[in-house]
């Protein structure tokens, strides 16, 4: 699958952004150690929700999904084991492990998968879960590559986290909130979708509290039960329209996502030259009428997000001067300057983290490839702003994480289309 787009074209009106993805995988999970149903709206159809939804039917859950709305009840759920192929294919499969250590006090997991953006091995969580009383082994035999978790002893009270990893502290969370038992996580992670999933647990019962940026306490729960909750505007979503907008924003609304999620974006999409107005849910974007270079480093939030580190990267490739991006978390998350060479970009990637941008240099319509899911956003953007006709292949990852995003862009202006 694959879009063609035609470039040269401004971007009015408003674009709505859809739920958060991220939210959305781990409250999913979360319902495992829910009673009752529990019904969560404004869900994103994108492909790695739909993924999700498949692995816990397969654990047993009973699931109705009509537009926007997931009505799950997870009370069948009767396996410890993440099917092979979708859990290899999902790496947010791997929140499914808390909630279900604490309801089955034993999981197998496949070794995940996700996107090629370099080596995310499992160790913090690994480490963290150890220090609950958790023993993890690898096991391979018969070209089965998996861990099998299995409690064995007590937890203990604080545990502390060898780095600020998103998803490990989501699953220690669920692991004490599921097992009922008190703990403090030291070195947790900040970003506004665990104190979603924090909100969420509340609701349903839970008794947790963020003590600091960097340390969260769980109490002893009340009876956990199911709930109704709306998921919030996906902040990376945002931050790829207003990275857009900086380009080719006419007046661009971006709506439907709390502005104070995306303080470090905006900042540096000010720096760059946008003019932007922001009101509750709402970003009102104008473009750079002669974008100045920024120099980027990206960092564990409130830092600026590494997901919006290569939209930006292709801003800064029409800005007037030397702009330099340093990318600390990922390795491989460079590699979308490659293709953005190959379309007249002026690029210098000089290790596996560090690049700069010479700009501005005007953009020519070619062959571009998605190499993972935010730099195939990145690639339609570029072939927004590019001469001629950009052909962008792999759509089927971008629609992992973004919803219908040519039927979105075809409604502000943009000139693309869909090709099976």
């Amino acid at each position: 699958m694959k879009f063609k787009i035609r470039g040269g074209h401004q971007l009015r009106g408003t674009i709505t952004v859809s739920g958060s993805k991220n939210t959305t995988l781990k409250l999913i999970a979360a319902t495992i150690v829910l009673g009752g149903e529990t019904t969560l709206t404004n869900v994103p159809r994108i492909t790695d929700v739909e993924a999700m939804v498949r692995i816990l039917r397969q654990l047993g859950a009973k699931i109705k999904w009509q537009n926007h709305t997931l009505v799950i009840d997870t009370a069948s759920v009767n396996s410890h084991t993440l099917p092979t192929t979708l859990a290899r294919k999902l790496r947010g499969a791997v929140v499914f492990v808390g909630p279900l250590l604490a309801r089955f006090q034993k999981v197998v997991l496949p070794f995940p998968g996700g996107c090629p953006i370099g080596q995310r091995p499992l160790t913090t969580h690994i480490h963290g879960f150890e220090q609950a009383g958790v023993r993890v082994e690898g096991e391979e035999n018969n070209e089965k590559r998996r861990y099998v978790f299995q409690v064995v002893n007590g937890t203990k009270d604080t545990i502390k986290l060898i780095e600020r990893s998103v998803t490990a502290t989501e699953n220690l969370l669920l692991f004490a909130v599921g097992a009922n038992t008190p703990l403090t996580i030291k070195n947790a992670a900040a970003e506004p979708e665990i104190d979603d999933l924090i909100v969420f647990l509340n609701q349903c019962g839970a008794h947790i509290k963020r003590i600091s940026s960097t340390s969260i306490e769980v109490g002893a729960n009340g009876t956990l039960r199911g709930t109704r909750y709306r998921i919030r505007g996906d902040r990376i979503e945002a931050g790829t329209w207003l990275a857009a907008a900086t380009l080719l924003g006419g007046q661009l609304t971006i709506a439907g996502c709390d502005p104070a999620v995306l303080k470090s974006p905006i900042a540096a999409a000010q720096k760059i030259g946008a003019r932007i107005k922001t009101t509750k849910d709402v970003v009102m974007v104008s473009a750079a009428p002669s974008p100045r270079p920024c120099n980027l480093k990206t960092a564990v939030y409130p830092g600026f997000p590494t997901d919006l580190q290569s939209p930006f990267g292709l801003v800064l490739t029409q800005a007037h001067g030397k702009s330099v991006i340093n990318e600390t978390l990922f390795r491989n998350r460079l590699q979308y300057l490659r293709e953005l060479a190959s379309m007249g970009a002026k690029v210098n990637i000089s290790s596996d983290y560090l690049a700069t941008i010479e700009g501005p240099t005007p953009l020519h319509g070619t062959n571009i490839h998605s190499t993972d899911l935010r730099a195939g956003a990145t690639m339609v953007l570029a072939g927004l702003i590019a001469q001629g006709t950009t052909v962008v292949h792999q759509a089927e990852v971008i629609d992992r994480g973004y919803e219908q995003i040519e039927k979105k862009l075809k409604r502000v202006g943009a000139r693309i289309t869909r090709i099976s």
